[in-house]
Order: C-alpha cells, then sequence, then structure tokens
C-alpha cells in the first residue's frame, strides 16, 4: 500500500499485563486513507474487516476486552479526532 500519512500525536503509556510483563512505550500515531483493496499476507494476518471509525469507536466501548490498552488510548485521544474531521474518508 503505498499512502500519505500526516502525523498526528505522540504519547506514552505505561500498563500492566499480566504478575511479570508492563508496556512502556513511547508511540507515534500517523493518519492516512487508502480506498483501495488491500494485500494481506496470509502468513501475517490471520483476519481482517473494514469498519468505519464511529462503529469502531462504538465497538471499543462495548467490547473493550477485545483491544488493546495502546489501542484503546489511541481511538480516545482528542487529537485523533481533530486530525480524522480533517480526513475526507
Amino acid at each position: 500500500i503505498d499512502v500519505k500519512t500526516s502525523f498526528a500525536y505522540k504519547f506514552i503509556y505505561k500498563t500492566k499485563l499480566d504478575k511479570e510483563l508492563t508496556e512502556h512505550e513511547y508511540d507515534h500515531v500517523f493518519v492516512g486513507v487508502y480506498d483501495g483493496k488491500p494485500a494481506v499476507n496470509a502468513e501475517e494476518v490471520e483476519d481482517w474487516k473494514y469498519v468505519d471509525v464511529d462503529a469502531l469507536k462504538k465497538d471499543i466501548t462495548d467490547h473493550p476486552d477485545k483491544y488493546t490498552s495502546w489501542f484503546k488510548l489511541i481511538m480516545s485521544h482528542p487529537e485523533l479526532n481533530k486530525q480524522l474531521s480533517k480526513v475526507d474518508y
């Protein structure tokens, strides 16, 4: 996929995964739009689906255990909403 992205924001988070493991990351978030069919490498991706942003946010609210800590932080960040409002998707 060849798509132009723009930097949205960066953040640091720390979360405990279990008794022995902790994630402590410095993440950079970029926004881009792709309007084609992705070529999925079956050795890397078991399953995928398209879902619009509003449906994704609702699913995160309804089923938070399906999503990683960092992804929930990204999707709830005000700067992401600001960046998405500039995108025609």
